[in-house]
């Protein structure tokens, strides 16, 4: 699971941010999103410099290989979470990635971070930096 800061810059061509792009197609792991993280998505693409038609287009070359999940509402409604960010806005990112089970969040949100390791229902979810992510051996 991505935030929208990682994701915007992954998917342009910035650097360390696109090698962490590559590092995703390569290995076997999956960005999710649901409809409300897409529109953050879209709406943040001109603060990072880029129009919402590139980000569609990043988007549909990921989904082309594979690497994008679309997650819907009814399955997010069935996440409880046991620990919350301090900044409410972050609680879709932990939502979506529990409701995937999925093995990380990757972020550079100190909000988030702060929750790490996160526990839930058995499960040890790591968060991680984007450079922490891309040095992991798995």
């Amino acid at each position: 699971m991505l935030d929208t800061c990682v994701t915007i810059r992954a998917l342009g061509n910035a650097g360390k941010y696109r090698e962490l792009r590559e590092s995703i197609v390569k290995k076997c792991d999956k960005i999710a999103f649901s409809k409300e993280i897409r529109k953050e998505w879209i709406g943040q693409t001109a603060k990072a410099g880029m129009s919402p038609s590139f980000l569609i287009a990043q988007l549909e070359k990921l989904e082309s290989v594979g690497k994008l999940k679309f997650i819907g509402k009814s399955k997010l409604q069935l996440v409880e979470l046991n620990r919350r960010p301090t900044d409410k806005y972050d609680e879709k990112f932990l939502t979506i990635a529990l409701a995937t089970k999925a093995k990380c969040i990757i972020t550079t949100d100190p909000h988030l971070l702060e929750l790490d390791p996160y526990k839930w229902n058995g499960t040890d979810m790591r968060i991680f930096r984007p450079e922490d992510y891309r040095n992991l051996n798995h």
